[in-house]
């Protein structure tokens, strides 16, 4: 397939060859490809009578048909997106818009938002006349923002480039061999980065794309039954939930050809529970930050090896054009998905451009080489994965140390798939206390536990000894 210049031109082909056909199915609506230009041209004819000067459009709407036509209508106003979702806390939404200097937002319902100090364009309102036609103005490089936690307890925005998702939609369709007659389903929120390879593929290859709603989006079993879903892409501690109903209802699932995991290390054990229900799927393990667009790296689980480290699966190879680099067993990533660096130019130190015009980006995870493939070891810093969202510990304590107010010592620890927070002394929290912390922070990053340390143990260096207090945790809970 050749490829337009952009990703919009890119979609404009598609939906030009395959208009008739259905691009997106939501509860029991559906939406061809004409359908879902069309409707995105109302909403972009507003922004840009609206917003002419914004460079940037945050999306601030639930699961719905809605949010694909915003999304596509940003882009067809030359303009960059960041979706802001339900799963986003309320405080961190205010961080972004500030950060990102955004004036304009799209909203299902202006009443249910207390944003100040922004243009609210209320989707119910949009007028039903369409005169819209697209002009490629190049104006602005960057096709979405997506943000990520930060050692410093503050979300650091990636901006995303029309070369990195360019490449990366290239790859895959070319890697995987996907085409018009694909049928993907959409689990992830939109502002979680693996998203983008269900969304972008579908609307550039001509196929379907299944957009799933309420206890579809973690039991979605009966949903992949009914429409026939031919790929299928999640986190893989969702295997886990899914393949406990397979094996009470002793079911399988055969129309799905091939499934994707990303987001967490994929243990051999969970390739096994999906090989026994999705007998007739390919299985890819696939590594990559968000910094480097999805993900980066493929490996096709054929057979279960006895060389797989810590029973992790193999993260594979690079995906054509892009390379890693071990240095110190530290893996770096090359190439043009990688991308240009975060917004704050002060958190750059992480990436460095080429002669090439790629960059390189340290990624503070390790891994080994075993034959021609990468082996996941695991991360440098504190930051974790959660549901395949990546968070810092660090977010954790600022955000509980700003509400006690106290000059306290506190530690995050994750621990057996939960989060657990230390605390030095005898500081009771107060139940309106955790109220409040719960409030700031995303469902999956919620403490499960407070626990005390009359002082906490020191390392040589004198710092908290992290080690020592995993062991109390684990000897006592």
């Amino acid at each position: 397939m050749k490829f337009e210049k952009t990703i919009i031109e890119q979609f404009l082909k598609i939906s030009n060859l395959y208009s008739k056909k259905n691009a997106l199915v939501i509860n029991k609506e559906k939406y061809t490809f004409e359908n879902l230009l069309n409707k995105s041209k109302l909403i972009a004819e507003k922004i840009i009578y609206y917003s002419k000067k914004d460079k940037i459009i945050a999306i601030c709407t639930d699961r719905s048909a809605e949010q694909i036509f915003s999304i596509i209508a940003c882009l067809l106003a030359n303009k960059s997106y960041i979706i802001l979702d339900e799963k986003i806390p309320l405080a961190k939404k205010r961080i972004i818009l500030s950060k990102l200097k955004i004036k304009t937002i799209i909203i299902e319902d202006k009443k249910k938002l207390v944003f100040k100090n922004v243009k609210k364009l209320e989707l119910k309102k949009f007028q039903k006349k369409n005169n819209f036609v697209y002009e490629n103005k190049n104006l602005n490089d960057i096709i979405y923002y997506i943000f990520t936690s930060g050692s410093t307890g503050e979300p650091k925005g990636i901006q995303i480039n029309n070369s990195n998702l360019l490449w990366f939609v290239k790859n895959c369709i070319q890697t995987f061999n996907f085409s018009k007659n694909e049928r993907f389903i959409l689990l992830p929120y939109l502002s979680f980065d693996l998203s983008v390879f269900p969304l972008w593929i579908s609307l550039c290859t001509g196929s379907t794309l299944y957009y799933t709603t309420g206890s579809d989006i973690i039991y979605p079993i009966n949903y992949i039954k009914k429409n026939k879903i031919t790929v299928y892409c999640s986190v893989p501690s969702q295997i886990n939930l899914i393949t406990n109903v397979l094996i009470k209802n002793k079911t399988t699932l055969n129309s799905v050809k091939k499934s994707f995991f990303c987001g967490e290390p994929l243990k051999n054990s969970q390739v096994k529970l999906w090989k026994n229900f999705f007998q007739k799927s390919k299985i890819f393990n696939t590594y990559g930050p968000s910094e480097t667009t999805c993900f980066n790296t493929y490996y096709e689980i054929k057979k279960i090896k006895k060389t797989e480290v810590n029973d992790i699966t193999s993260i594979g190879k690079p995906l054509p054009n892009n390379k890693i680099i071990l240095k110190k067993g530290e893996i770096y990533i090359e190439g043009p998905q990688v991308s240009q660096g975060y917004i704050d130019k002060n958190h750059n130190n992480s990436f460095e451009r080429k002669d090439s015009g790629n960059f390189v980006y340290k990624t503070g995870d390790f891994a080994k080489k075993i034959g021609n493939n990468y082996h996941f070891l695991g991360r440098k810093d504190q930051q974790i994965k959660i549901s395949g969202y990546r968070f810092e510990l660090g977010e954790i304590e600022k955000i509980i140390l700003k509400i006690l107010k106290k000059n306290i010592r506190i530690v995050a620890i994750f621990f057996n798939k939960k989060i657990i927070i230390a605390i030095e002394g005898k500081l009771v929290i107060s139940k309106t206390q955790k109220e409040r912390i719960n409030e700031k922070l995303p469902n999956y990053a919620i403490p499960s536990k407070y626990i005390h340390f009359t002082k906490f143990p020191l390392n040589k260096n004198l710092k908290i000894d992290i080690k020592k207090i995993k062991e109390k945790i684990q000897n006592e809970y």
